[in-house]
């Protein structure tokens, strides 16, 4: 744990999403828009704050840090459609 802890300092992590979905604050190559992660990243963060911040990027898409692709689009247009289309995103599932 110290370890991580140590490198969890140094630099922000690595995150990325397995499972392709379709979602606005997620690329076609699993990578995750968050500020904690990105330009927010400092090293007072905690493994903690990153996991929630994450969370709620997953939980409440963000329009301001999204990816240009098509999940941003439908979300700009009307976050109502976007939740009616979650297969879109399923079709080509894979685990990396």
């Amino acid at each position: 744990m110290e370890d991580f802890v140590m490198k969890l300092s140094e630099r922000p992590p690595e995150f990325y999403i397995k499972t392709r979905i379709f979602h606005p604050n997620i690329d076609e190559n699993g990578n995750v828009c968050c500020n904690l992660i990105g330009s927010g990243w400092s090293s007072r963060n905690s493994a903690r704050s990153i996991f929630y911040g994450v969370f709620a990027v997953l939980s409440k898409p963000n329009a301001q840090n999204g990816y240009v692709n098509e999940a941003l689009e439908i979300f700009l247009k009307s976050k109502d459609e976007m939740l009616e289309k979650p297969e879109i995103g399923q079709e080509n599932t894979r685990i990396r």
